[in-house]
């Protein structure tokens, strides 16, 4: 499933979403994603429900939560992690543009995994932790957004382009 393709397709309005959990590591290429969590403003939630995305609430960790469905979508107005409860606000605002979508960020998404702990967020830490090795950045410099906007910036430059190597369809 190419993420940025059913991002676009859903035409929601800029600023008002942010693709959470593993949809980066789909968009990176990291591992293949069978749906897409979306967290969004209470405003477009109800614009998505006028629209006639599927409401249904759901229990999660314990906890009651509001979901729309619309194909392989899903949309929350919340989101919360272990004893984590994020400003949307701040997730909206920090989040990674791949292909003009906004992203939860790995370095976030790597501190959730670590957080839960889970048989599969194991599984995915370590897939991360390749995924960086393979670009030669360390887990400290990926909460360096300007280190990132730097090698984003300098991808043409040899010496940088050097040190990272692209898979097919891969980008920072």
């Amino acid at each position: 499933m190419d993420i940025c393709e059913v991002i676009d397709r859903l035409d929601l309005p800029s600023g008002e979403y942010v693709v959470l959990g593993s949809g980066i590591l789909g968009a990176l290429g990291i591992r293949d994603i069978k749906d897409v969590d979306l967290l969004v403003t209470p405003r477009l939630f109800a614009q998505l429900r006028k629209r006639g995305w599927r409401y249904s609430t759901v229990d999660i960790e314990g906890q009651m939560r509001e979901k729309l469905t619309f194909g392989v979508a899903e949309a929350f107005q919340d989101f919360w992690y272990g004893d984590q409860n994020p400003d949307p606000a701040q997730l909206f605002a920090t989040a990674e543009l791949i292909k003009g979508v906004p992203f939860l960020s790995l370095a976030a998404l790597l501190k959730i995994k670590q957080v839960l702990g889970r048989p599969k967020d194991k599984a995915d830490i370590i897939l991360i932790e390749n995924y960086l090795a393979r670009l030669a950045i360390p887990q400290s410099q990926l909460i360096d957004k300007a280190y990132v906007d730097m090698l984003r910036s300098n991808m043409s430059d040899p010496s940088v382009s050097s040190v990272v190597s692209h898979r097919k369809g891969e980008q920072l």
